[in-house]
């Protein structure tokens, strides 16, 4: 599923919708699809649930995985994580273009298809954080995986014995802060007025923000809601 949304997003390849006057269905779809990757993501963090909350040792379900187990789920990440990279970077260009002709009726519709995918990822991310009923989140998860299995890998270590898997998780960690800094790039871009024609790029963001987001959410902007996550 992530994979597909990232060949799409980094290719920069996108199609109007036949039928662009539908905005209603389309935004429906959307909706949808965004609903879809953020439960996704909700039920994937259950697999870094510690096995004992009561226990000191915060042993995660993640690291009773076979290897096999452990190389799919970095695989997986990895694909989420390039995705969110590369939507948060398709939404940081669009707001760098200075494109004179922005303010024409043709080129404003363009701008609609080309953040709905982006849009969908990210906001599927950040709805999946809100909605979780873990204490780790698909960022938080493997990052105290990692460590678990670091502090893993020094005991095998003193025992002379091999533990391959290890090989995957600093390029996955590298992955991670990417996806951080280019979020807080994003929010700097957000809140900065001076972005060429920002007041119109932003009214067509925070329209579509509103379509993804529930009905019942308090929060449909989503400087607001990049905000409350980085706190």
């Amino acid at each position: 599923m992530w994979g597909d949304y990232y060949k799409h997003i980094s290719r920069g390849k996108f199609k109007r919708n036949a039928n662009t006057s539908s905005r209603e269905a389309s935004g429906t779809l959307m909706l949808r699809k965004r609903q879809e990757l953020s439960s996704t993501l909700a039920a994937m963090c259950k697999v870094f649930g510690e096995i004992d909350p009561s226990s000191t040792t915060s042993m995660l379900f993640a690291e009773q995985f076979s290897y096999q187990g452990k190389l799919a789920l970095c695989k997986c990440l990895e694909s989420i994580t390039m995705t969110l990279i590369s939507s948060i970077k398709n939404l940081n260009q669009y707001f760098q273009d200075d494109r004179k002709q922005r303010r024409q009726h043709q080129t404003a519709v363009f701008d609609e298809v080309k953040l709905r995918e982006p849009l969908i990822c990210i906001l599927g991310w950040l709805s999946s954080v809100r909605a979780s009923e873990t204490k780790h989140d698909i960022i938080t998860g493997p990052i105290q995986w990692y460590r678990n299995e670091k502090e893993r890998l020094n005991v095998m270590f003193a025992r002379s014995e091999d533990y391959p898997v290890f090989n995957r998780l600093p390029k996955l960690m590298y992955r991670l802060e990417v996806l951080e800094a280019e979020l807080r790039k994003l929010v700097l871009i957000l809140n900065d007025s001076r972005v060429p024609a920002w007041k119109e790029k932003m009214s067509l963001l925070d329209e579509m923000t509103t379509f993804l987001t529930d009905s019942d959410d308090e929060i449909t902007s989503l400087s607001e809601l990049l905000q409350e996550h980085l706190r």
